[in-house]
């Protein structure tokens, strides 16, 4: 094997960097959640300016980048599931949709 070779094959072995939205979209992420940086830094076992940084355009690099990914992408995928799930009350067994379901009132009871 020639020099180049090896260069190749390292090359062709590097991992690639887990992806990152911008910077002001991971703070918008975390802010639709109601969690605080300090919440995630916790749980990314940082410290909550490490998560500021990060928010001001600073990338997190090796392991703590692909956690931070993942917290990102499962942050997006609840606020894109939140988002398109209709609001409303929820029917029970014992709630006949007749009586639950908008529309207009019943009519008055007519009297000859």
């Amino acid at each position: 094997m020639n020099d180049f070779e090896a260069i190749d094959q390292l090359l062709a072995a590097a991992a690639e960097p887990a992806p990152l939205p911008p910077a002001e979209q991971r703070r918008a992420l975390r802010a639709a959640l109601g969690l605080s940086r300090a919440e995630v830094a916790r749980a990314l076992g940082v410290s909550p300016s490490t998560v500021a940084g990060w928010e001001s355009g600073r990338d997190p690099g090796g392991e703590t980048r692909e956690k931070y990914a993942y917290f990102l992408k499962g942050a997006d995928a609840k606020i894109s599931t939140r988002d398109t799930t209709a609001p409303g009350p929820a029917l029970t067994a014992s709630e006949p949709a007749a009586l639950t379901a908008p529309g207009p009132a019943p009519a008055a009871p007519r009297f000859p």
